[in-house]
C-alpha cells in the first residue's frame, strides 16, 4: 500500500506542476504558438477552468486515499496524518470553495471584476502551499520505532 500511496502523491504532484507550468501558459497565451486572435482571455479561462474540474475529481481521491493511509500507518497526531489532513481541507476548499467560485462568476459574466481577480489569486496561493505541503509529505520519512 506504502508504493500505491506514494505513487498516487508523486503523481498529484506532477499534475499539479505540469498544470501550473505547462498547461496553463499554453491555454493563456495560444497567440504564441498558432497566431492572434484564436481565443479570448475569457474563452482561455473557460478551458483552463474546465481543466482544473477535470482534475478536482484526482485531487480528492488521492487526497482522502492519502489521509487513510497516513492515519493507519502513522500515529495519529504524527507530522504526516497531520500533513494529509491539511492537504485534504486544502483539496475541499479548492475545490468546493474557489473552483465552485470560478465556475459560477464564470456563469456570470464577471471574470474581469475584483472579486474574481481575488479569488482567482487566493486560489492560486492554496493551490501553491498545497503542493508546497504535499512535497513536503512525500520527501518525509517515517520514524523507525
Amino acid at each position: 500500500m506504502k508504493k500505491i500511496n506514494d505513487f498516487l502523491l508523486a503523481g498529484i504532484i506532477f499534475v499539479e506542476l505540469f498544470i501550473g507550468i505547462v498547461v496553463a501558459p499554453i491555454i493563456f497565451y495560444p497567440s504564441a504558438i498558432i497566431g492572434d486572435g484564436i481565443l479570448s482571455h475569457f474563452q482561455s479561462g473557460l478551458l483552463m477552468t474546465q481543466v482544473f474540474v477535470k482534475f478536482n475529481y484526482l485531487l480528492l481521491f488521492v487526497s482522502f486515499l492519502n489521509i487513510i493511509y497516513e492515519s493507519i500507518s502513522n500515529k495519529l497526531f504524527s507530522l504526516k496524518p497531520i500533513l494529509s489532513l491539511i492537504i485534504l481541507i486544502f483539496a475541499l476548499v479548492f475545490v468546493f470553495y474557489y473552483t465552485a467560485n470560478v465556475l459560477d462568476m464564470q456563469a456570470l459574466g464577471v471574470t474581469d471584476s475584483k472579486d474574481f481577480n481575488d479569488n482567482h489569486k487566493q486560489s492560486e496561493m492554496i493551490f501553491k502551499v498545497m503542493v508546497i505541503l504535499q512535497l513536503i509529505l512525500f520527501f518525509t520519512k517515517k520514524k523507525e520505532k
